[in-house]
């Protein structure tokens, strides 16, 4: 894919997380991802599993206090069984689980990184890469 139109891509994604982080909270696996969203400009609640609980207490706490979320976990073979695990632990709690972030960004992304916390070095570096050639 040329860097150009990949760039546009992966800014379009971010730019509609940091819409729809305005209503929904995002739920990553750990600090270095939660850090990394908020270098791209979300500015919403960022929620790390990570938390010194038990996946399913973590489940329920998320119930008590969100009726929608945004999954957004990395994209490794551990990160895909987690986001599956969490997934239905988040709806038997009766949350919905928005995945639609994850699938995108691991499609448009997943060759290159397979975590969160990447997301922003590889914005930036792609953006080097299009002024580089194209400018």
């Amino acid at each position: 894919m040329q860097q150009i139109k990949k760039l546009e891509m992966l800014e379009k994604l971010i730019e509609d997380l940091i819409e729809a982080n305005k209503e929904l909270p995002v739920i990553v696996e750990g600090e270095s991802d939660r850090n990394a969203l908020v270098m791209l400009g979300l500015d919403g609640e960022i929620i790390t599993i990570n938390a010194g609980m038990s996946l399913e207490a973590f489940a329920e706490w998320i119930s008590m206090r969100f009726n929608r979320v945004i999954l957004l976990l990395d994209w490794d073979r551990k990160g895909f069984l987690l986001t599956v695990r969490v997934s239905k632990l988040l709806l038997a709690n009766n949350v919905t689980v928005q995945l639609t972030f994850w699938e995108k960004i691991k499609d448009l992304v997943s060759k290159e990184i397979k975590d969160v916390e990447c997301m922003y070095s590889l914005l930036e570096k792609t953006r080097r890469k299009v002024i580089k050639n194209y400018v």
